[in-house]
């Protein structure tokens, strides 16, 4: 992976809009292409996906993972919730 005839996409887009005084609202999307150009396959895909309420140091939310490894695209998945503390 990391040769010279290899193409690479890389994404990440955030967004974080106020609902209100105390309470915030954040999704992220992001994702990766790995492509080798001299063998015309298929290295390396993930999308990850996050969406997310916090108020004050309390953060909470979902989480999905998406994964497809090598030529045959082999894929993965993973979801859950989260809790997080910011101090």
């Amino acid at each position: 992976m990391n040769g010279e005839s290899e193409i690479k996409l890389f994404g990440l887009y955030e967004f974080l809009p106020e609902i209100n005084e105390s309470w915030t609202f954040y999704s992220r999307l992001q994702f990766i292409v790995n492509q080798n150009l001299s063998e015309k396959t298929h290295n390396k895909s993930y999308l990850y996906l996050r969406a997310r309420a916090q108020k004050g140091p309390v953060i909470f939310g979902l989480a999905a993972n998406f994964n497809w490894s090598g030529p045959n695209k082999i894929f993965g998945e993973n979801y859950g919730p989260f809790v997080r503390w910011e101090f």
